[in-house]
């Protein structure tokens, strides 16, 4: 772990690590959101590619089995790569401060958000690989970004570091039960409000 400066821009082949900055734990990350890379156009795109696949396989003479066969090739091939790439573009550094009493997400270029820490009711960190991702939850806002869909690895890599330990006692310390589990090989860090 980083103790003792602040956070800097990452190198996108690093993962990220906590800094600590005075009495706030500061996490700086490469991130997207999901639903920036899922738009219609990008449904709508891989399905005319399927539709017009399947046709000239049709009129090229294959059965109808290999027409939807191609069809749902090129559908999913369209839909992988369009979602891949929009991902990739809508990536930004995010940056999630937890101050003593505030919580302060930034994201990207958006206004930073700033919230009471005591309004946190979820902290959701997947640590390792393609699953890696961050979901806050506050009483009535949502955050989740996804971090290991912009990497493709054929091995599990770490992207995140292990929550600190004082921001372990933090969390806890505000009623938040939790702590963290290997589940297939993916280190998840949760905490989360009893009533949640």
């Amino acid at each position: 772990m980083s103790f003792g400066g602040t956070a800097q821009q990452l190198n996108t082949d690093e993962p990220a690590h906590w800094v600590q900055d005075g009495e706030d734990f500061v996490l700086t990350v490469r991130a997207a959101e999901r639903r920036d890379a899922l738009r219609p156009v990008v449904w709508l795109t891989a399905v005319a590619a399927g539709i017009l696949a399947a046709g000239l396989s049709a009129s090229a003479g294959s059965g109808t089995q290999v027409a939807l066969g191609l069809a749902t090739l090129v559908f999913a091939t369209v839909a992988f790569v369009q979602y891949y790439l929009r991902l990739l573009g809508a990536a930004r550094l995010v940056t999630l401060r937890f101050g003593p009493q505030e919580l302060t997400i930034t994201d990207g270029d958006r206004p930073p958000v700033v919230r009471p820490l005591s309004a946190v009711t979820r902290v959701l960190i997947a640590h390792d690989g393609a699953p890696a991702r961050i979901r806050t939850e506050l009483a009535r806002e949502q955050f989740s970004w996804t971090i290991g869909d912009l990497y493709r690895h054929n091995t599990i890599a770490p992207f995140v570091d292990a929550v600190p330990s004082a921001l372990r006692g933090r969390l806890t310390g505000l009623g938040l039960v939790g702590g963290t589990v290997t589940q297939r090989r993916v280190r998840v860090s949760e905490y989360r409000s009893r009533r949640h």
